[in-house]
């Protein structure tokens, strides 16, 4: 599921500073400024209108601006005067997607505010959404990048974990059955493992450079949070190289036992 083109403004909450929020339209997130309650609002960044916007009406400089809107999309973060740009991924739920097909996610978070903007659909933006909803969400803008991070590695668990019953069950059916009814199989497989760790990579570094990051509104416990998601996503890159580095093994088993195979038929 894309958003349909005509929606600008996903989703926007002003946060009540106890884990809630009330859900505000388009004009409330217009009309905001930095003396009202913190902000979040999330954007269809396939809507034509959101570049001007950005640009001439949001209050972002010309370098937050270039960042958000830029064509590039690799996982990274800046500190850049007054906020923080970070591009993180996320895994697409959406249905008929791959799981390494990862959607893209932009975000503005400064002292009072938190922009998001994606092209598809993220089940992450949902389940914060309902989280300030239920009064279970986070209370600043530090508190929604930490929690919007928090999410999308809670979401990537099931790909990862459904990858490596993949390979699992793929090292076991490489000792029996025929290594070219595999090889299709594996290649695949092997290419899903590298494309995501591919996202994975980068989008551990650019949260690594949050820790480190001077902003006021971003205090030790923020810190100490980050740090958390750190571990969390370097477990995920370390389970993607032990993957690769299975499919490796595989493929070596198959190679043999297909040119022991060759090696038989030559003799007869």
């Amino acid at each position: 599921m894309t958003h349909q083109p005509h929606e600008l403004v996903i989703q926007a909450f002003l946060l009540d500073g106890e884990g809630g929020g009330s859900q505000v339209d388009w004009d409330a997130v217009r009309q905001w400024n930095g003396d009202s309650a913190p902000l979040w609002a999330h954007f269809n960044a396939s809507n034509d209108d959101l570049q001007t916007w950005l640009r001439e009406e949001s209050g972002l400089d010309e370098a937050a601006c270039d960042v958000l809107l830029a064509e590039e999309t690799r996982p990274r973060s800046v500190q850049l005067s007054g906020g923080l740009c970070v591009i993180l991924r996320g895994i697409n739920l959406n249905p008929g997607a791959e799981p390494e097909d990862m959607v893209s996610l932009r975000l503005w978070v400064d002292s009072k505010r938190m922009f998001s903007l994606s092209r598809r659909r993220l089940l992450a933006i949902d389940e914060l959404a309902r989280a300030l909803k239920t009064q279970t969400g986070p209370t600043d803008s530090a508190g929604l990048l930490n929690g919007l991070t928090e999410l999308l590695l809670e979401n990537m668990a099931p790909a990862l974990e459904e990858l490596s019953e993949s390979v699992d069950l793929l090292e076991d059916r490489s000792l029996t059955e025929a290594p070219s009814a595999l090889q299709g199989e594996l290649a695949e497989l092997r290419h899903q493992v590298i494309s995501m760790r591919r996202h994975l990579a980068p989008q551990r570094e650019a949260m690594s450079r949050l820790i480190h990051n001077t902003s006021s509104f971003f205090d030790d416990q923020d810190r100490a949070d980050e740090q958390f998601l750190v571990d969390q996503i370097t477990r995920y890159v370390e389970e993607l190289d032990e993957l690769r580095d299975r499919t490796g093994v595989i493929h070596d088993l198959l190679s043999g036992r297909q040119a022991e195979a060759m090696n038989r038929q030559t003799l007869v």
